[in-house]
């Protein structure tokens, strides 16, 4: 089965498609597939877009399950399918091999999250202290890349900046047999609230702007808007929750967002600020690092595992522990 997900792989790149939509593309394939499978039917055409497109608006009709008439609606919608014969061999294969592909296989073999999962990994082992009946939320998700490392003895919950990316986040839920709840939201203009046991963001991407290198005054601007949405999401949280967030260093002093952090030093919020290799960063030529929070912190825990070649011996690295009423700076090393 392996060599039929990467041939199809190799043969979608020669089409001109990037990874991240091709991603996309095997996900949906493969829960369409799931679907055909589920209810004992291969109605699912991808030979050209007329005839796909008609077989989607043949099954939504009959569909009763609100959540799958969402996400096939959705496929009417947006169309990221690319209809080509070898897609539909694809489809086909995969019923013929009853093989139901997650987004943490194809993440193996398309290789360009391999960083980003175990930046993620680090953070819910930080973030994660057991596994009871708690509500996991991931304020600025894209993907399943964080929520699917949680059982379902966990409430996923997410916030999506588009319509598209909260079906596909709840699709790739759906292939990895966990329920969730995903809704679009943004997390800098609109109104949010809930309570929740565990937060996580990758504020990371969110504070960085790919056009503009190096970073300028707009990307410290989003920076103070970074530093507003954790001291409210902080807010959110229940008795004894903890949050961890992926964030661009460059944004951990700036002056723009100074009073919320000041704020959460005050609180006692911050418990560690952790400096990871540079390879981690979206822009290698910039440091970032994880900041984890919880309450009642009279002291912050700083690591330094730059100079390390990845991170499995992150906690090896050089510390210093400072009360929180006497951090200035939390770009202690420099």
């Amino acid at each position: 089965m392996e060599n039929i997900i990467t041939n199809f792989i190799k043969t979608s790149k020669s089409y001109g498609h990037k990874p991240r939509h091709i991603h996309y593309e095997i996900m949906m394939i493969s829960y369409l597939a799931k679907f055909s499978m589920e209810n004992n039917i291969k109605s699912f055409s991808f030979v050209n877009n007329d005839l796909f497109e008609a077989s989607l608006v043949e099954i939504v009709n009959e569909m009763e399950d609100g959540l799958d008439k969402e996400i096939i609606g959705a496929l009417i919608d947006y169309n990221y399918i690319y209809c080509k014969p070898f897609v539909q061999e694809f489809y086909l294969s995969l019923i013929e091999n009853k093989h139901i592909i997650t987004s943490e296989e194809i993440d193996i073999l398309l290789k360009d999250y391999k960083e980003l999962n175990e930046v993620y990994d680090l953070a819910y082992n930080f973030l994660v202290t057991d596994n009871n009946k708690y509500i996991l939320l991931d304020c600025s998700c894209q993907n399943d890349m964080f929520l699917r490392r949680a059982n379902n003895k966990f409430q996923l919950k997410g916030f999506a900046p588009s319509v598209l990316t909260t079906i596909l986040t709840t699709t790739q839920l759906k292939l990895c047999d966990r329920d969730s709840d995903i809704k679009e939201l943004d997390i800098v203009n609109d109104y949010y609230g809930g309570k929740y046991d565990y937060v996580f963001g990758d504020m990371h991407k969110f504070a960085y702007d790919k056009k503009s290198c190096p970073i300028n005054e707009e990307i410290f601007m989003q920076s103070a808007s970074l530093w507003h949405n954790i001291e409210y999401l902080y807010a959110l949280l229940n008795e004894g929750g903890r949050m961890v967030f992926f964030v661009p260093s460059i944004a951990l002093d700036h002056l723009k967002g100074m009073d919320s952090r000041e704020n959460l030093l005050v609180e006692k919020a911050l418990e560690k600020v952790i400096f990871l290799p540079r390879k981690y960063a979206v822009d290698k030529s910039f440091d970032c690092a994880l900041l984890v929070f919880s309450n009642n912190n009279r002291k912050v825990t700083f690591i330094d595992a730059r100079k390390h070649d990845d991170l499995s011996h992150v906690l090896e690295g050089d510390i210093k522990v400072m009360f929180a009423n006497e951090v200035e700076t939390l770009n202690v090393f420099d």
